[in-house]
């Protein structure tokens, strides 16, 4: 969701990035939610998510932050109204869906664990604090600018290196340490956000040579780029999870955003991968709804599923799945389902009307 300004300066590696971003978050909750509706799991499935998990939200927090600077430097007010408005607009409204294909999906498939109408209403009553399903994306961004524009006046190597640190801590020896109940109880989003934090506020304070340097990365070297993450990272992953480590799984992040980077410069003239990265938020939105109604009704069809590779399931309903939002995203272009109301905007930001 780039501002007017960034729009402007915007280039295709960056939309390209965002669509590889939201195509991995795809491919990964389908995974799962044809998991729980009976398919079986793919091993190999299994390890191309693995791999990517430290490019997926990585990647996506850092091309959010190379147009945040805007935002960091304006005033609260400014802030509130153009950019958090949004955002907690959309994290608010959207519970409502989280809600219904939570309890649909709890109903219907069998290998859903909390899927009851009773733990669905105490997770949609807490969501502020402890953020609901894949809305956690929104929530976090919310705290990340709040946070950005805290920060925004002191030294940029001092509040980079502390987020660093930050990250290693909790990636290296809080989340190592987490056991799965309270994992459950914490919740995707707070079991997962601080980590992040470095990556949306590192492109905030260095967006614009980010953006110079990437620009001007010829072909040849980006195919080198990924050729060495593949090998060193992407291989690494795949071998030996590096959980538990402390600053591996930063390190491995780091070079995912490098190694995302340079794929989206050589992938940045594929215009749908580009034009869904102009639109990742509808599809962000609403991409989980059309998965959970897809596993339910193959289920409810008593479609016979064991025998389907995983991997081939997956792969037919991630661009359904990536064109239904699209379609949402035309249909609530310019409306109250996408964008915040100016009466909410003015009553957050507190602004007088006009």
């Amino acid at each position: 969701m780039p501002d007017g300004e960034g729009m402007r300066q915007r280039t295709d590696w960056v939309d390209a990035a965002k669509g590889l971003s939201i195509v991995l978050v795809v491919v990964l909750h389908s995974t799962l939610w044809l998991y729980q509706a009976g398919l079986v799991s793919d091993p190999g499935l299994n390890r191309f998510n693995a791999v990517f998990e430290s490019v997926r939200m990585p990647l996506f927090f850092t091309m959010s932050g190379l147009f945040a600077a805007k935002w960091l430097r304006a005033p609260w007010s400014e802030l509130l109204h153009s950019k958090v408005s949004v955002l907690l607009w959309a994290f608010v409204l959207w519970q409502v869906t989280v809600f219904g294909y939570r309890v649909a999906g709890g109903a219907v498939l069998p290998e859903v664990t909390d899927g009851n109408l009773r733990s669905q209403v105490l997770f949609l009553i807490v969501s502020p604090v402890r953020p609901n399903a894949e809305l956690w994306f929104l929530w976090a961004l919310m705290v990340f600018f709040l946070l950005g524009r805290l920060l925004w006046r002191l030294p940029p190597a001092l509040v980079l290196v502390t987020a660093a640190g930050a990250s290693v801590l909790w990636s290296g020896m809080v989340q190592p340490a987490i056991g799965d109940e309270m994992r459950d109880l914490l919740g995707a989003g707070l079991f997962a956000f601080p980590q992040y934090f470095v990556f949306f506020l590192g492109a905030a304070l260095f967006s614009t040579g980010i953006r110079r340097q990437v620009d001007r990365t010829p072909w040849p070297l980006a195919a080198a780029v990924l050729v060495v993450w593949t090998a060193l990272f992407a291989g690494w992953r795949v071998l030996e999870p590096a959980h538990g480590i402390p600053g591996a799984v930063f390190l491995e992040q780091c070079a995912g955003v490098l190694g995302g980077m340079a794929l989206a410069v050589l992938l940045q003239r594929v215009g749908p991968l580009a034009h869904l990265g102009r639109h990742t938020l509808e599809v962000y939105l609403s991409h989980t709804v059309f998965i959970v109604a897809v596993a339910c009704l193959l289920h409810l069809g008593d479609v016979e599923m064991a025998d389907w590779p995983a991997s081939a399931a997956v792969a037919v309903v991630v661009p359904v799945v990536i064109a239904l939002g699209l379609l949402v995203g035309r249909a609530a272009a310019g409306t109250w389902v996408l964008d915040a109301p100016e009466t909410f905007r003015r009553a957050l930001s507190g602004r007088a009307a006009d």
